[in-house]
């Protein structure tokens, strides 16, 4: 039996990890400049994946961010969404750690002293898949 508190943790991991989200899609050099955003990408990947590819990921990780962060934020197919959003992350850790040959693979590629915040983002995605979005979640009143 969950103690009374133990419902709060999905619901903090929603929240926290959909705001995170929400704030990172709304970038101003994604949304507002999705062509800036591709360069990004094509220059952390672009001799690792084909040009269309690079394009396709370029132009769509914004609204991706975007969607999955409010289906957090609500709880609303929970467990897909955390898996969708791991994937994101072992995305973007698979392309720092490309992009960046001076750090290791698990530091960041930015500060170079500190973990990469994308493993614990990583984390608090894959405990959704497993936990589901908890008390206070919008998959609690469907009947599905």
């Amino acid at each position: 039996m969950l103690k009374p508190t133990a419902k709060w943790g999905p619901l903090v991991l929603r929240v926290v990890l959909g705001v995170i989200l929400i704030f990172a899609a709304l970038e101003p050099v994604k949304v507002f400049n999705p062509a800036k955003f591709v360069e990004i990408v094509r220059g952390m990947a672009g001799s690792y994946l084909p040009e269309f590819l690079v394009v396709a990921y370029g132009y769509a990780i914004p609204y991706v961010e975007l969607i999955t962060g409010v289906f957090l934020v609500l709880g609303l197919f929970t467990r897909v969404t955390g898996g969708v959003v791991a994937l994101m992350f072992v995305s973007y850790n698979i392309g720092l750690g490309l992009a960046n040959t001076d750090v290791t693979f698990f530091m960041d590629p930015v500060a170079k002293l500190i973990p990469n915040k994308d493993f614990g983002f990583l984390t608090m995605a894959l405990a959704l898949v497993l936990t589901g979005g908890g008390a206070w979640a919008v998959d609690n009143k469907m009947k599905w």
